[in-house]
This record gives structure tokens, sequence and C-alpha cells, in this order.
């Protein structure tokens, strides 16, 4: 079989079928996992990095990781590679946002729909001391969270995205998006409240 015979047979293969050809030894099956999802995984970096350099090493990254947790049996398929790859790209964009100090998501208290909204005014940290604690516990709540409900949090939240925009950044329909925001917001308050009660006591 020539190599465009085996190309063609790659690309013919379901995302569950290629890493499980992966596992078994074939290291074309993993070049053919970059080659179907490194456009969702570059936008979704380009879109939080906005320089290509960033964005050419958190790309390189998010593959080794997936690619490494993949022969590690870290990952277990349930049909939802690509946004299992857009969480890694986006903790991969975090670390490096981070790192050089570009520009710090967690720094932003997370909005909700349930809450009241803050008053305007003096910036938080000039506030009174109840806000900085407040806002202390949700940023260690969003650290809490797993790298996809961190990423929606951000992308709504921070960012400010509709949910239609978030949609196409992280490679999911519209109606998963906002499910997915639910459950994450959801979590959040838990993990908030699990941190408010033990600093109580």
């Amino acid at each position: 079989m020539n190599a465009m015979s085996k190309e063609n047979e790659l690309s013919g293969l379901s995302d569950a079928q290629l890493v499980q050809c992966y596992l078994d030894g074939n290291s074309r099956c993993f070049t053919e996992i970059v080659n179907r999802h490194h456009t969702h995984v570059h936008n979704l970096l380009h879109y939080k990095l906005h320089n290509p350099e960033w964005e050419k090493d958190a790309e390189q990254e998010t593959f080794i990781v997936a690619s490494l947790e993949i022969k590690n049996g870290h990952y277990h398929h349930t049909g939802h590679l690509g946004q299992y790859l857009n969480g890694i790209a986006f903790k991969q964009a975090l670390i490096i946002i981070r790192k050089e100090h570009h520009y710090v998501h967690d720094s932003t208290a997370l909005r909700s729909d349930e809450q009241k909204e803050e008053p305007e005014g003096e910036p938080l940290s000039l506030q009174a001391p109840e806000h900085d604690a407040r806002t202390s516990i949700m940023r260690e709540a969003l650290r809490n969270l797993s790298p996809r409900h961190r990423m929606i949090i951000c992308l709504r939240d921070i960012d400010e995205l509709p949910f239609e925009v978030i949609a196409e950044r992280i490679n999911i329909s519209e109606v998963n998006a906002r499910v997915l925001y639910s459950r994450a917001k959801s979590h959040a308050r838990q993990a908030m409240k699990k941190l408010s009660q033990r600093r109580v006591k």
C-alpha cells in the first residue's frame, strides 16, 4: 500500500480509532489527530495569546501533552477529543500568559447571573476587606476547576463572549456550550462555598 493510500485510510478512521491505533504503536495515527484538530486548537490559542511565537509554542506543547497522556493511559475517549485538546491548549495559554505577565485572567471576579452586580467606585483592591476576601476565594475556586470548566468561565465571564462565539472557539454546539457553562458555574459556586466555610473555621 503506497503512502497516499495509507493517508486516505487513516483519514477515514474515527477519533476513537485513531487514539487506539496510536496506542497500538502507529505514530502516523497521532499525526492524523494533529492534522484533524490543529485548526481549532490554533484558533483558540490565537484568540487567547495574539502572539505568533507564543501560539506556536503553546500548540506544540498542547499536542506533546496530549500524546503523553494518551500513551500513559490518562485519556479515555468519550467522543470529545476536540474538547479535550482545547482544554489542554487553554491551560498551556494560561501558563504562557502568567509567565509573560501579559494578561492575568484570574484577577477578574466571576460574573454570576444569580449574584448582584458590584457597585462602581474604587478599584477592587481599594474596596472593603470583605471584597478582597471574596475575590481571593473566587480566584482559588477557579484554580480548583477542571481546565474545561475554567476555560468556559473565562471565555464567558471574563472575555464576555456570547455563547455562539464560545461554541465556535472550543468546537462544540451552542447548546452544549450553555450546558457546560451552567455546570462550570455550579462547580465554581460549590467550590467557593467550601472555601468560605473553611476560612470561617
